[in-house]
Parts: C-alpha cells; structure tokens; sequence
C-alpha cells in the first residue's frame, strides 16, 4: 500500500519542481521581464494538476498531502503580501529582515509555480500573491465540497 504513494508524491514533486524552473527567471525579473504563452500554459497545468488530483486521488494519505500544500500556499501568499505591504516601513529593521528572507522561501515554492498567470494581471509579485490566495482558497473550497461529496455517499438513510 505505501509504494502507491511514492509514484504519486514523486510526480508531484516533479511537477513541482519543473514549474518553478519553467516560470523561475520571469518571476525572479518581473516587471523587468516578460513572460511568454508557455510559462502562462504550464501554470495552467499546475493549477490544473491540483485541482484535478482532488478528484482522481482515491487515498486519504494524497488528500493530506494537497491538502497541506493548498493551505500553506494560502497562508503563505497571504504572509507574502502583507510582508510586501509592510516593506517601505519596516525595511531597516532586522526583524522585519528575518521576516522577508522567509517570504522568499515561500515566495519560490508556492508563488512561482503559478507565476505564468502573471501575464493576464500584470502586477508585481505583492499583489499577484493576494490574487494566488484567492485560487488556493477557491481550491480548498472544492477540496471541502469533495470531501463532503465522499462523505454523504458513504452515509446509510
């Protein structure tokens, strides 16, 4: 039973990996950069890929795994945008310091994975964070509905 978790967690981080290199250099230059239709289309995958596993993962061992990663992303590109909020008044102390070397931590591994959207916003990293929050919010809104799809099925009238 567990070797049918690695292939997937394993794919998962591939993924993961080939969209943060994909969408990397455009979301390292952004606004000085340009991004193209392909890193546009593999953030849609991305995006795409999530959603789709809710509904194709029949173990509760993968439901944890997006689900952990759906919420840390929400919380993680809302901890992006207020430290982006707060930059200007904050910047020359060290604790604020510590703060943002850890928003670029999660910058990397929540936010540029769908960096490719940026090309219909247009904004810097900040707000495209805010905006990323609403589509792992939207995420987990149907991570619940599935589960609770599951769990009626399951109830006996």
């Amino acid at each position: 039973m567990r070797q049918r978790n690695i292939p997937y967690r394993l794919l998962f981080l591939l993924i993961l990996m080939s969209m943060i290199g994909i969408n990397g250099w455009s979301a390292i230059l952004h606004p000085d950069g340009t991004i193209n239709g392909w890193q546009s289309i593999a953030s849609v995958i991305w995006f795409g890929y999530l959603v789709g596993s809710l509904f194709y993962i029949k173990e509760e061992k993968m439901y944890r795994l997006i689900a952990r990663y759906l919420w840390f992303g929400l919380i993680s590109t809302l901890y992006i945008y207020g430290v982006w909020l707060l930059e200007g008044m904050f910047s020359e102390t060290l604790w604020f310091d510590l703060l943002a070397s850890l928003e670029f931590l999660l910058y990397f591994i929540f936010v540029i994975p769908l960096f490719g959207l940026n090309a219909w916003t247009n904004v810097l990293f900040g707000e495209f964070s805010l905006y990323m929050s609403v589509l792992y919010g939207i995420a987990l809104i149907l991570l619940q509905v599935k589960m609770w799809s599951d769990t009626s099925r399951h109830l006996h009238y």
